[in-house]
């Protein structure tokens, strides 16, 4: 049920709850399977059974970003990336409210702590088992004798389930009095899976926290590597999953799709999206490939599958200690587990790690883009992205005392919001803290079933070229250093239909107030939109599939995406054409369209059928000269074919269109205005036989019309971009972004 009216009981000032806060890294909305998901997760389940889960948690996209909110309660640019600007944890904030505090896990804040001020223990905790950087291996063989620390506050009070023997002194700051604060696990149980140790540090530490008979609450950060690269996992339970993914994704994309609707997490007017271009269908890969890829996504599911279980060790620990000590005890700890982003799409471009058996221990081995869409369901994009995909995660919280069970929120919350809830449910003075007043709100009002005010707005940004900005049901977003989009979240949470074009209003009043934020939370304009990061210092986050079954690393290439035709149209070459981020660069030679009849030009396009449009943005060309291109409806891939086309000549930036309205006639050109400058968009919109060339400047929204024609063409054809340099001789590149062919729905 959709939580608001009933709830389970108030928080009473004098029963401060224990917490244990739980954090997964780089996994998907839909893996759980109380998120609609296939994989083997009952103690997930069980909390979700027993407890509220949101639909809409934000993050920060990023590994890095998501702690360093999580932490302080403020953006990741007021606290900085190390926590090096003014601000408190929350095991500072705790531990002066008089909680125990511990974390086991992944730290990252930073990465290479230089200083013993950036540990965990100096941050707040009082014990830290687990990682300083952002990611290891799994199994002894390659984590490594200097990766993993166990670190005590107070001298050789040190909180582990192994033998004493299995550590050392710290090699940088394990010197002196320090020797007994921080330690590093140099020898590793023969049996040890990262995974597990996590889990088993995390019950130590609630035992010991349980034990202390001053009857303190604790507070307990479970960190997990996992699902993080690279995949690593047991191999009884990778075959535990070897058969469910050999079905394929289409037909597992499909299930989970109607599990997502059956289970209330998506609203009927949200739509599914579609694969990317470049996803081919399961069947169409060869055994070899199906096997390697079912093979790749059982392992990742094993790691899911063996967090899962490590977190019930952490229920059980607390039911058991329930029954027989400490009565009370689980129904007053607050238990929240969520994913610090989405999954993540990276691949495997080396081809000796693509030989590498996917079982073996020391696997090099990644998810790739088609899985992580699919783990991202029902959401866009991937992680660092900031549409849903990249950071709407899952969001989870068990607490008997207050929340009542089996019940979903839409009450949007974000990672800022954790610091502030747990500040007012253990009774912190965050005033006396003498930092930064929060940039979250508390959580607590959704917890105990009512309703909290919704804030203002949310701002995100990623590595200066993803950036978004939430205000109510609206969402302003752009990818990968592209032009704003605009989603109403509340109609279309899957972000499939881009209403900027009709709020251009809503579009400039929204994106002021990013630029305001940016300003606002970064102290500086450097990461406002007009200088967010250029394409060309873009790196490749995945790669498209057919790269990846060619292990081909990002050159240009034919025919790039399935069902997408690169094609050299009449006299031009062979069509040259490169695809990354949704950035289309086009390599042309040829005449263009010609006047006698007979094209020679670059064509990239899909098949379309009926009325609607396509848009693009021209982002650059070089050279300039007597190039022409645009968008362009066509008959056929014939050089003599009819089409007609929204086009510019960016000599002098003038708007053309070109008609052709019979094959092998010549064709005839409407020109249009002068002095239009990349970057811009160019329209073509098709209602029956009436055609109609707009563009636009790159930040207004507005379309200006500029010819319009009737022309006979069959309602089956091909639409998508066009490019010629005019001469047979010179090559034009041009870069096309936010290229859309939309269907007219009926």
């Amino acid at each position: 049920m959709i939580a608001g009216t009933m709830l389970a009981g108030k928080i009473t000032a004098h029963e401060r709850p224990n917490i244990v806060f739980i954090i997964a890294d780089d996994l998907g909305y839909s893996d759980l399977g109380c998120y609609g998901g296939e994989i083997d997760t009952p103690r997930l389940d069980r909390l979700a059974r027993e407890g509220l889960r949101f639909r809409q948690f934000y993050n920060q996209a990023k590994c890095e970003p998501t702690r360093a909110a999580l932490m302080t309660g403020l953006y990741h640019p007021r606290a900085g990336l190390a926590l090096q600007n003014p601000s408190v944890t929350l095991g500072e904030a705790l531990r002066a409210a008089g909680y125990r505090t511990g974390i086991v896990g992944k730290w990252h804040l930073p990465r290479n702590p230089t200083r013993k001020e950036q540990t965990p223990i100096e941050r707040g905790f009082d014990h830290f088992y687990g990682l300083y950087d952002g990611a290891s291996d799994y199994f002894p063989s390659a984590i490594g004798r200097n990766k993993v620390s166990l670190d005590a506050y107070t001298p050789g009070n040190f909180i582990t389930p192994l033998d004493h023997a299995h550590f050392r002194p710290h090699d940088r700051w394990g010197h002196g009095p320090d020797a007994q604060r921080f330690l590093l696990q140099s020898t590793f149980p023969e049996d040890y899976y990262m995974t597990d140790a996590f889990g088993d540090h995390a019950v130590a530490l609630i035992e010991d926290a349980v034990a202390d008979p001053s009857g303190a609450p604790f507070f307990l950060y479970l960190s997990f590597n996992a699902p993080h690269t690279p995949l690593q996992a047991p191999t009884p339970l990778i075959d535990k999953y070897r058969d469910l993914y050999r079905r394929g994704w289409d037909v597992l994309r499909e299930e989970k799709w109607t599990r997502l609707q059956a289970n209330g997490l998506i609203e009927p007017p949200w739509r599914l999206p579609p694969w990317r271009d470049d996803v081919p269908p399961w069947h169409e890969l060869t055994t070899v490939q199906q096997e390697k890829e079912a093979h790749r996504r059982a392992v990742y599911a094993a790691m899911v599958d063996s967090m899962d279980q490590n977190i019930g060790k952490v229920l059980d620990a607390l039911d058991r200690l329930d029954r027989t000590k400490h009565p009370g005890l689980s129904d007053n700890t607050l238990v929240m587990f969520m994913s610090d982003n989405g999954a993540q799409a990276f691949d495997n471009a080396n081809p000796p790690n693509r030989q590498v058996d996917p079982s073996h221990p020391d696997s090099r081995w990644c998810m790739g883009a088609v899985w992580s869409a699919f783990s991202n369901m029902p959401f866009r994009y991937n992680k660092q992205s900031q549409h849903q995909g990249g950071h709407c995660s899952p969001l989870i919280a068990r607490w008997p005392a207050v929340i009542a069970p089996a019940t979903i929120t839409d009450q949007p919350g974000h990672i800022i919001d954790i610091m502030a809830t747990f500040v007012d449910i253990g009774d912190v003075d965050y005033d006396a803290l003498d930092v930064p007043p929060l940039d979250g709100a508390s959580l607590r009002p959704i917890l105990e079933g009512g309703h909290r005010p919704p804030p203002d707005f949310w701002g995100f940004e990623f590595g200066g070229m993803d950036l978004a900005v939430i205000q109510g049901e609206w969402k302003l977003v752009n990818f990968r250093s592209g032009p704003w989009r605009l989603f109403n979240l509340r109609e279309d949470r899957t972000e499939m239909r881009n209403l900027a074009w009709q709020h251009p209003e809503r579009v400039r009043s929204m994106a002021a107030l990013y630029d305001q934020w940016s300003q606002d939370t970064f102290g500086n304009d450097q990461r406002i939109f007009a200088q967010r990061r250029t394409r060309d210092r873009l790196g490749p986050q995945h790669m498209r599939y057919t790269e990846v079954l060619e292990s081909n690393r990002l050159g240009f290439y034919a025919n790039p995406p399935i069902g997408v035709t690169a094609a050299g149209i009449g006299d031009a070459p062979g069509a040259a054409v490169r695809e990354i981020h949704e950035i289309w660069t086009l390599r042309a030679s040829g005449t263009g369209m010609a006047a006698t009849g007979r094209d020679a030009f670059t064509f990239v396009g899909k098949p379309f059928s009926g009325d609607g449009e396509i848009i693009t943005l021209v982002e650059a060309v070089k050279p300039s000269g007597k190039v022409r291109l645009g968008v362009m409806f066509r008959a056929t891939l014939e050089p003599d074919s009819p089409f007609v086309m929204t086009g510019l000549n960016p000599g002098p930036g003038r708007t053309l269109q070109i008609v052709r309205d019979r094959p092998g006639a010549d064709s005839k050109v409407t020109r249009g205005e002068d002095g239009v400058l990349a970057p811009f968009f160019l329209r073509l919109a098709r209602h029956g036989d009436k055609f109609t060339a707009s563009y636009a400047s790159a930040d207004s929204y507005v379309w200006k019309d500029f010819a319009t024609t009737t022309v006979t063409l069959p309602a089956e054809g091909w639409a998508g971009l066009a490019a010629s340099s005019g001469t047979a001789s010179e090559t034009v590149e041009v870069i096309f972004r936010e290229w859309e062919n939309m269907v007219t729905e009926r």
